[in-house]
């Protein structure tokens, strides 16, 4: 990641219409890790979980689902995230809007990047900015479930985004 959005700094595109995003606790880590590295870059933070969202500057943060989790995580319950990230939906489009390519991390299998990704991919389509996710998958020893929870995001995914790149957690072994 950090190589392609490099890659197009250095050859001068605009990178006010480029935005990182990450989702849940993983897609927040990762993104807040890239953003030590590099503070040049336009990302945004969305989680339920506001602890997650500490140590970043406000204008780069989207908390949701306040009402719904009182600022703690969604505890693996999909129906929360993505309760969470409907009320925001408006507030998601205007900031979409004016934005070409948007690149969203996460990690799938848990509550809030499960529920929230499928909704951002439809709001992307709504107002035609291109989409591309890069989600980790639950180790095999998560279980079962958490892989089946995880590829039904992808297939709800799928219908809207441009492009959906999965990296199975599997191969870190």
């Amino acid at each position: 990641i950090l190589y392609g959005v490099r890659k197009m700094r250095d050859t001068k595109l605009n990178l006010k219409s480029f935005l990182l995003i990450g989702v849940g606790g993983s897609g927040c880590s990762a993104v807040k890790n890239f953003y030590k590295k590099d503070k040049s870059i336009p990302i945004l933070l969305i989680d339920t979980d506001s602890e997650s969202l500490a140590s970043v500057e406000n204008d780069k943060v989207f908390p949701v689902g306040s009402s719904v989790t009182n600022g703690l995580s969604c505890g693996g319950d999909v129906e929360l995230g993505r309760q969470s990230i409907e009320k925001e939906a408006s507030k998601l489009r205007s900031i979409f809007s004016n934005k070409d390519i948007l690149l969203i991390v996460c990690g799938l299998g848990g509550g809030a990047a499960t529920g929230i990704t499928p909704v951002l991919a439809r709001v992307s389509r709504e107002v035609n900015t291109q989409s591309l996710f890069l989600v980790s998958l639950p180790f095999a020893f998560e279980g079962k479930q958490r892989m089946e929870i995880s590829e039904d995001a992808i297939r709800r995914m799928r219908s809207n985004a441009d492009a959906v790149v999965q990296l199975p957690n599997e191969r870190l072994k």
